[in-house]
């Protein structure tokens, strides 16, 4: 019998995983590294701490699937793993902005269309690709209002680089955030470091405070109103988290998991994509 061959874009790394996603990140500065070097350092820049016995299994399991090599008692990241990955999530990122995102946009004035996702997380994906998509097709620019920075928390709290691609994009985006807590500037802060990127913090519009996200790109319009049992845990942390450093991103990447039904509102309306343009622009 011959033996398995193992293809790299089948394995079982999960962005989501945040042990998996920070060793990845560790070991992407491309300096190979031993189990309790890992371990240090996963613990001073992310905050996670693991046993020695659940760090090996991990690793075993990343070196098992080829995400991972080991030489010694030193881990490295597998160099074939990479470049297909490389290649495969940057032909993904390509289609996106080419208009594959498996949602309808509405090309009729007045028109609009309401999908449901099963969770922030599920939701997310298609608000990120639907935006992507539209900036690609109506000159580069948005606009957006969030009640807080939940996305870019959320990059945050999963090392995620999409945001750090949108940024090698151009795109000329401006957002505010209706709050003003720790959480809120520490999401002001991540967002300012792209260059092209405006932020600011506005508590006086007339948005929802709590809950709410708005985007506005050309003639479009997208909304959404995060279920006030999800928005109860965003609460929580936002209200009580006084320390920047003290961030749980275990606990706030975990309500992007939860089950509940999340509204995303797409309409083409040419007047009111302009009247909101104006008013969130006023402010830069």
């Amino acid at each position: 019998m011959l033996p398995t061959v193992f293809n790299p874009s089948a394995s079982s790394y999960n962005p989501m995983d945040l042990l998996q996603s920070a060793v990845i990140v560790a070991l992407a500065k491309g300096t190979p590294m031993t189990v309790n070097a890992l371990m240090k350092q996963l613990e001073e820049e992310s905050g996670l701490e693991y046993t020695r016995q659940h760090m090996y299994k991990v690793l075993g399991k990343m070196v098992e699937v080829g995400m991972l090599t080991k030489v010694g008692s030193k881990f490295a990241i597998d160099a074939r793993w990479a470049s297909d990955v490389h290649a495969l999530f940057g032909s993904a990122l390509t289609a996106m902005a080419e208009g594959q995102s498996g949602v309808t946009i509405t090309e009729k004035e007045g028109g609009s269309k309401e999908y449901i996702a099963e969770s922030f997380h599920a939701f997310a994906d298609i608000w990120d690709k639907v935006s992507l998509e539209l900036l690609e097709k109506h000159d580069r620019v948005s606009h957006r209002f969030c009640s807080h920075p939940y996305l870019h928390l959320y990059a945050k709290a999963t090392d995620s680089g999409y945001y750090e691609y949108l940024a090698d994009k151009t795109y000329s985006i401006h957002t505010l955030f209706g709050g003003d807590t720790v959480l809120d500037n520490l999401g002001l802060d991540l967002y300012s470091k792209h260059e092209g990127w405006h932020a600011a913090i506005q508590t006086n519009m007339p948005f929802a405070q709590t809950g709410y996200m708005l985007e506005v790109t050309g003639p479009y319009i997208m909304e959404c109103r995060i279920p006030p049992t999800i928005e109860m845990h965003f609460a929580f942390m936002f209200q009580h988290c006084t320390d920047p450093e003290r961030f749980d991103k275990y606990m706030y990447a975990e309500i992007f998991k939860i089950k509940a039904p999340f509204r995303l509102v797409i309409s083409k309306s040419s007047d009111d994509a302009e009247k909101l343009r104006t008013m969130i622009s006023s402010v830069f």
